[in-house]
């Protein structure tokens, strides 16, 4: 369930969980964009409640980010949480495997940049790309770019490999205003 008056705050906000009293235990350290991101592009359906909240404009870029986010998911738009329980409940829609493979960022890097959709840069100024390469980042550099990234990239996640620790790959992921970088093993 989204909120669609506080979903776009929210993914900006730099609050951990622990800040808001909601993570599992003192040692979770994730935050409130990241649980929501990662939330939206794992589920099979989203329902988007409180839209009178919010203004049709507003609504819309959100549908569209959503989308963007899980292009598969089934998007239920109510007032009130009201919803037909035949919409989410026994749904048959959910596969684990399909789920795990089908966030936005997943079909465009399997793509190669070129996922057959209709572009949203011009209505909604949404836009992904994929960046491949075969030589690592300065670390130096990288760190600079992710510390300039404009706050209207909503997710970049990835493998990334960095020259000054040529033997370790790092994950990257961003959430809103929440980035982290840990090494991963393979």
């Amino acid at each position: 369930v989204v909120d669609a008056n506080r979903f776009v705050h929210d993914i900006n906000s730099e609050d951990l969980l622990m800040d808001r009293d909601q993570s599992v235990d003192e040692t979770d350290e994730r935050s409130i964009a990241d649980l929501l991101i990662d939330q939206v592009e794992f589920c099979d359906v989203l329902i988007i409640n409180k839209i009178d909240l919010t203004s049709e404009e507003e609504l819309a870029k959100l549908e569209k980010v959503l989308s963007a986010l899980q292009p598969t998911a089934k998007i239920i738009k109510t007032t009130n949480s009201e919803v037909d329980l035949k919409e989410v409940l026994n749904t048959q829609r959910f596969d684990f495997e399909k789920a795990s493979e089908s966030a936005g960022w997943i079909k465009e890097l399997e793509s190669g940049g070129h996922a057959s959709h209709t572009p949203e840069t011009e209505e909604y100024g949404i836009s992904s790309f994929v960046y491949k390469r075969r030589l690592p980042f300065h670390a130096k550099r990288f760190n600079d770019w992710l510390e300039s990234m404009p706050n209207n990239v909503v997710r970049s996640k990835g493998i990334v490999w960095l020259a000054q620790y040529n033997h370790v790959a790092c994950l990257l992921s961003q959430a809103g205003s929440s980035c982290n970088i840990h090494p991963v093993t393979y």
